[in-house]
């Protein structure tokens, strides 16, 4: 499997995942969305688009 295609399904399953964290934030404290928020984030630049 091509580098490209690994790249491709990580970001789309990292993208899913936000999603449905997205979606049940509503009925969090606002500290955990924060540190959700956060770690999501460091995700995606330390391991999805380095």
């Amino acid at each position: 499997m091509s580098q490209t295609i690994k790249n491709l399904e990580a970001a789309s399953a990292g993208e899913s995942m936000a999603n449905r964290k997205y979606f049940f934030l509503p009925s969090m404290p606002v500290e955990t969305m924060l540190q959700l928020e956060i770690a999501g984030e460091t995700c995606e630049y330390t391991t999805l688009y380095p």
